[in-house]
């Protein structure tokens, strides 16, 4: 079965909205059916509803990938009709902006807490451990004894400790660095020559390169080392990278969730503060026969 095409089922809510409606302030007096159908087109409530809908729905998937939408054209639909039959629903701008603010905030919390989840999961499944050299101490004295210079000791320490954070992937990532440095004497793979010496000086010169079993100049043991660090440490550091990011999701959701929540008790206090209005006005007095 073919999948709706959103814009055809929001085409079909539309062609119910009543003739003539009370557009958003600064639309003006809404007459006819080219400003209805333009209407939720301009008003950035509609399109952020819409955006976060779509995203809602994808994120979900499944059943939800048509549910989600079809129940949103729905409720639109419904509204079209209440519109037609002349319901006023009163403070309908803050609810839009309460429920577009609640749905992302939660979509936006969802994703960053799954997110962070799936790093530190993937993480704990490597079984990485420090080694007992990785203490800020211990690596300063290694630096030392290898007279490199322009290094320096990361000041966290993940010594006997399971890397199963963010934060631990990105020290263990610069103890990795360090360790890669005194291997090589300091040199970075770009520094170094390409093949190997007998006198383990390297060269970039074949003819002057060791030469292997079958002839060919064998490559430099050193740089290797830095292959494989460099696609270890970017892997720890983008892990690092990833967990900030879901962090951030979720912060930001919590804050727009909350925001929402204050948008929905302003519009139910506004309610509240009407239907009390209606209860305590003077009724008109009787006209006189």
């Amino acid at each position: 079965m073919k999948k709706p095409a959103l814009p055809l089922a929001v085409l079909a809510a539309l062609l119910a909205l009543p003739a003539v409606a009370q557009a958003h302030p600064g639309h003006g007096l809404a007459q006819g059916f080219a400003p209805g159908f333009a209407h939720p087109l301009l008003g950035l409530d509609h399109e952020l509803a819409m955006i976060a809908i779509g995203l809602w729905a994808a994120q979900a998937g499944g059943r939800a990938l048509w549910a989600v939408p079809a129940t949103f054209v729905g409720v639109m639909a419904l509204g079209g009709a209440l519109g037609m039959a002349h319901v006023s629903v009163p403070f309908i701008e803050p609810g839009i902006a309460a429920s577009v603010l609640v749905v992302l905030g939660l979509g936006m919390a969802i994703v960053g807490f799954v997110g962070r989840g799936y790093v530190l999961d993937a993480l704990a499944d490597e079984q990485i451990v420090g080694t007992p050299d990785m203490t800020t101490d211990a690596t300063a004295a290694a630096i030392k004894e290898a007279g490199l210079t322009g290094v320096s000791a990361p000041s966290c320490s993940v010594a006997g400790e399971e890397v199963d954070t963010g934060s631990e992937a990105k020290c263990f990532a610069d103890y990795m660095r360090v360790h890669a440095l005194e291997a090589t004497a300091g040199k970075t793979y770009s520094q170094m020559p390409q093949y190997a010496t007998d006198d383990g000086k390297g060269t970039s010169d074949k003819a002057a390169a060791t030469k292997g079993e079958n002839g060919a100049p064998v490559s430099n043991p050193a740089r290797q080392i830095w292959v494989t660090e460099t696609a270890l440490t970017t892997a720890l550091n983008m892990s690092y990278f990833a967990e900030r990011v879901g962090v951030f999701g979720i912060v930001m959701g919590i804050a727009l969730l909350l925001t929402g929540i204050g948008f929905l008790v302003l519009t139910l206090g506004g309610l509240e503060q009407k239907s009390v209005a209606r209860q305590t006005a003077p009724k008109p007095a009787p006209a006189a026969s």
